[in-house]
C-alpha cells in the first residue's frame, strides 16, 4: 500500500498540475479507505471478547461497505464475514417445555451443550474473519493471538451473563411461558403477636 501511494505521488509531480490534482484525489480516497478498514479492524479486535456491545455489532455490519470493491484479500474478508453472519443467524433454538412446566434436566443439559458448541464454533469463525482482515491490512497476527490474546476482566463477563439471565427471564414472563414465583413469609415473632385463647375477650353470659 505504501509503495503504491509513493508511486502515485511521483507520477503526480511529473505529470503536471491538472493530472496531479486528480492523482491527489485518488491518493486521498485510498488513504481514507485504509483508515476506515484499520478503524473497523481495531474495533473488532478490541471487542472480540465482548461481542454484545454495540460497537462490535456496528463494526460487523460495516464490513460489506468498508471492504467492498477491493482486491482478492478484501473479497476473502467479505466471504469470511458471510460465513460468520450465517452462523450468527443459526443460534440453537430453545426446546419447548410442556405447558406450565420448566425444561426437564435432560432437555436443559442438551440445550446447554448445543449452546456451548455454537459458542465455540462462533469463536473459531470470528478468529478466521479477523485473520483475513489482518492479512488484508498487512498485519501479521497468528490465530492463537487473535483467539486468546484479548483481556477481559472477570467482572465484565459476570455482568454480561447476569444481564443475559435477567433479559431471558423477563422475556419468558412477558410471553407467559413463566410466572413470577411468590412466597408468603410471615414476619418474625408472628406467633407471639397473635392473641392467645386465654387473652381473647370472653363473651359475657347473658342475664
Amino acid at each position: 500500500m505504501t509503495t503504491v501511494l509513493s508511486l502515485l505521488t511521483v507520477i503526480a509531480i511529473v505529470a503536471g498540475p491538472i493530472l496531479a490534482v486528480r492523482i491527489q484525489k485518488i491518493i486521498e480516497r485510498i488513504s481514507k479507505k485504509r483508515e476506515d478498514k484499520d478503524l473497523l479492524f481495531k474495533t473488532l479486535m478490541s471487542t472480540r471478547d465482548n461481542r454484545l456491545v454495540p460497537q462490535h455489532v456496528q463494526a460487523l455490519n460495516m464490513i460489506d461497505i468498508i471492504f467492498s470493491g477491493g482486491g482478492k484479500k478484501d473479497e476473502a474478508v467479505i466471504e469470511a464475514w458471510s460465513e460468520y453472519r450465517d452462523h450468527l443467524h443459526n443460534y440453537p433454538p430453545k426446546p419447548s417445555a410442556d405447558s406450565g412446566k420448566t425444561l426437564s434436566e435432560a432437555q436443559a443439559s442438551t440445550y446447554q451443550a448445543q449452546c456451548d458448541s455454537w459458542q465455540t464454533k462462533s469463536t473459531d469463525i470470528l478468529t478466521n474473519l479477523l485473520a483475513k482482515m489482518a492479512e488484508s491490512l498487512d498485519y501479521h497476527f497468528d490465530k492463537v493471538l487473535l483467539k486468546r490474546g484479548a483481556y477481559t476482566p472477570t467482572g465484565y463477563g459476570e455482568t454480561e451473563f447476569a444481564q443475559l439471565i435477567i433479559r431471558r427471564g423477563l422475556t419468558e414472563v412477558f410471553l407467559g411461558s413463566k410466572s413470577i414465583p411468590i412466597h408468603i413469609v410471615e414476619p418474625p415473632h408472628a406467633e407471639e403477636t397473635k392473641p392467645s385463647q386465654e387473652d381473647s375477650p370472653q363473651e359475657k353470659p347473658s342475664v
